[in-house]
């Protein structure tokens, strides 16, 4: 075991006193301390006053200002050269070293100069901005990337593919369609071995399917999107079980003294072991008072809603290795934006209170699927057997799987859709939310008559809590499936065929806000 060195209160003591000066008590600590050893004396030399002699004080004085440097740079923490860090924060930026200790699992340094400011701290991303310009403007950020759009120009058409953590994220990088890529090259990023690929968005984004938000490149767990002619600048590390992405953004418009300063920022970068250890802050310094959020009104049943934030809760249910079913103990909580004259639901909100209303946002543990859902409880179809509905997959198939779309009547020698059921118009893809989720939609046959059908429903599914989904003709139903890890929840948006086109963009505005957290 190694003894710490027992200086470190003598220094201090002298370090309150200045450093003007050695007080004496620390020269006669340090000369009792010295070891000595009788001598024989010798003829001529008993006479010199050499135990206390002016040049023996000032050698053991030399020592002992050594030894107090050395423990001054122990207390400080470690031997430096160079400046101490400061922690990373949002806001403004002086020039300095900064230390980033989370989110990740490894320490992140680097030198910044004016004009920078910290823009994003989250639990997965961190971004710096040149201060003038803001979001949008020249970058650095630090993230993960576990899922890429192939064709960016269109990634609303397709689904996004997940990279996991044994796949080639620059190759996948490295693949997508529509911009000009460099070919990944091996190089390193703070210390660490890493690929590097460098990527620039086309000139316009004339043809791509999404105008409000034309180029998305990945996005889980954040979304990235390129501007047009902005070049990014990628490089991935593999530190221990992380896979961490560095990435500089600068645009057509960005100064060359600007993007020389981001090459400058990210040559300064040290992983883990070489991030200096940021410098814990003094006590006694006066702190904010801490403030707490107002809390979000409930969207109880028939609550009328405004233009603010509302909350439901959530019961999800897990499935038992005897093929039981349990509500799990943590309640969930369904975050969204209100809409001036909707309501609040027994589950979810709708746009008015009429049966059915215009438009819905709810959200549903299924647990059973009626395959013809207009003869319910007589037909021999039956309903989608639970044993395999119990994830991701197994619930979006029975959600379409028996159902015919656009282009396949589904039907063959020993099977044919029933009479009446949805069509599924827009087939599963999968897109990022709550990691990776299903995405399908189903619209209701325009001639569905619901006096044939059994007690005069159309019944699409039954939940864990024995709440009905009824549907009517004509209606479009968006659903988004998604896996808790326990717990799978399907998120309805639907519209009747009449529903007024600002009830729908509304519709669509709470479910972009829509967020199933933990409380």
């Amino acid at each position: 075991m190694t003894a710490e060195l027992d200086t470190t209160g003598v220094v201090r003591v002298w370090l309150e006193e200045g450093v003007t000066r050695l007080p004496d008590r620390v020269l006669d600590a340090v000369l009792a301390d010295v070891p000595s050893t009788p001598q024989r004396h010798h003829a001529g030399f008993d006479r010199i006053p050499f135990r206390r002699s002016t040049q023996v004080r000032l050698l053991v004085a030399l020592m002992a200002l050594a030894i107090v440097g050395a423990s001054v740079a122990m207390v400080a923490g470690a031997w430096r050269l160079g400046p101490i860090p400061r922690p990373f924060d949002l806001g403004p930026l002086v020039a300095g070293r900064y230390v980033i200790d989370r989110p990740f699992p490894v320490r992140i340094s680097l030198d910044l100069p004016a004009g920078w400011t910290g823009n994003e701290l989250t639990t997965d991303t961190v971004s710096i901005v040149r201060s003038a310009t803001g979001e949008g403007g020249p970058a650095l950020t630090f993230t993960e990337i576990d899922a890429v759009y192939p064709d960016p120009c269109h990634w609303a058409d397709g689904s996004i593919v997940p990279v996991g953590p044994d796949d080639d994220l620059a190759a996948a990088l490295a693949q997508t369609s529509g911009v000009s890529v460099s070919p990944p090259i091996a190089t390193d990023l703070g210390g660490y071995a890493a690929k590097h690929v460098g990527m620039t968005g086309p000139a316009d984004f004339t043809g791509c399917t999404s105008i409000d938000d034309a180029f998305h490149v990945w996005g889980l767990p954040e979304t990235h999107s390129l501007s047009p002619g902005e070049h990014d600048e990628i490089w991935i590390a593999q530190v221990g079980s992380t896979r961490l992405v560095a990435y500089s953004e600068v645009f057509p418009t960005t100064p060359p003294d600007v993007a020389a300063e981001l090459d400058t920022m990210i040559a300064s970068i040290r992983l883990e072991r070489f991030a200096a250890i940021p410098v814990p802050t003094p006590e006694g310094l006066p702190q904010p008072p801490l403030m707490r959020d107002a809390e979000w009104p409930y969207a109880g049943l028939g609550i009328p809603l405004t233009k603010t934030g509302f909350y439901q809760h959530v019961q999800l249910f897990d499935y038992t290795l005897d093929g039981g079913v349990h509500p799990l103990p943590d309640l969930r909580v369904a975050a969204f934006e209100g809409q001036r004259g909707w309501y609040g639901a027994d589950v979810g909100i709708v746009s008015d209170p009429g049966s059915p209303p215009r438009a819905r946002l709810a959200w549903w543990s299924v647990a059973k699927v009626y395959l013809d859902p207009c003869h319910w409880e007589t037909s021999p179809l039956g309903i989608a057997d639970p044993p395999l509905m119990r994830n991701l997959d197994g619930l979006t198939e029975a959600l379409n799987g028996w159902w015919p779309t656009q282009t396949d009547p589904k039907v063959s020698a020993d099977y044919g859709p029933a009479r009446f059921a949805p069509v599924v118009t827009a087939p599963p893809k999968a897109v990022a939310w709550v990691g990776i989720a299903e995405e399908l939609e189903l619209t209701i046959p325009a001639d569905l008559d619901l006096a044939s059908c059994d007690g005069g429903e159309y019944r699409l599914w039954v939940t864990h809590q024995g709440l009905v989904r009824t549907a009517r003709a004509g209606e479009r139903i968006d659903l988004r499936i998604a896996d808790f890890r326990p717990g799978l929840l399907v998120v309805d948006a639907s519209h009747q065929p009449d529903a007024p086109q600002a009830v729908v963009d509304q519709l669509d505005d709470a479910r972009v806000s829509l967020s199933l957290v933990l409380p």
